[in-house]
């Protein structure tokens, strides 16, 4: 990832290539709470978006993060998490633990093409099969997005991105700051609801708040 916030295309295109990882667990909860500590020290709005198609899988034994610890640090810091599940076959690697499949290959030579299990004939060019897999976004993801008060999608791999990033962009741009004053100030987590007289509308906010004497 880039060693700072940075708005160059050019520079998130290259550290996505650059940084990208193999095969193996999903982490997830674990990557959600390295970025939130990359926000702690931003001040204004933070909001986080998070794009998976697995379901959480860290490593076994180390010192991982639960999906409870990162919903608690998005109530305390104010964090406001949006999420993209990805769902349906894509190509890629299995995830950890389940084996990957032996992959095919497409061999190109004189005699046309043919296919073979990592060689075997002779050809000027070889390009791996990548296999199919199916996409699995963990649950948990929509349950962290509505308790911070943003916002979850699943999308299929023939959906594209542009028009969900660009809903999140316009609610992003489009949202109401509402203040109430406390008379608890016990530092602990509070349930909250925000109604709508219409109907036909629905209101997207945090379900808590966590009343310090400092705010």
């Amino acid at each position: 990832d880039p060693p700072a916030f940075t708005g160059d295309h050019d520079e998130l295109l290259r550290s996505l290539r650059e940084h990208e990882m193999d095969a193996g667990p999903t982490p997830l909860w674990n990557a959600v709470a390295a970025a939130m500590d990359a926000l702690a020290d931003q001040k204004g709005r933070r909001v986080l978006l998070v794009l998976s198609d697995s379901k959480d899988n860290p490593v076994p034994g180390a010192a991982n993060t639960s999906l409870a610890a990162v919903t608690a640090r998005a109530e305390a810091q104010e964090i406001e998490v949006y999420a993209i599940g990805l769902t349906g076959h894509v190509r890629g690697p299995m995830p950890s633990p389940a084996p990957a499949p032996t992959p095919n290959f497409m061999v190109q030579g004189r005699g046309g093409r043919g296919r073979g299990q990592g060689g075997g004939q002779r050809g000027t060019a070889i390009e791996p099969v990548i296999p199919m897999r199916n996409a699995t976004p963990d649950p948990g993801l929509k349950k962290l997005a509505d308790e911070s008060g943003g916002g979850y999608f699943e999308l299929e791999p023939t959906d594209g991105f542009a028009s969900t990033f660009e809903r999140i962009a316009n609610e992003l741009h489009h949202q109401y700051v509402l203040a109430f004053t406390t008379t608890t100030l016990d530092d602990k987590v509070h349930a909250l609801k925000v109604n709508v007289r219409r109907a036909d509308l629905t209101a997207h906010s945090r379900k808590t708040y966590v009343a310090t004497p400092d705010k």
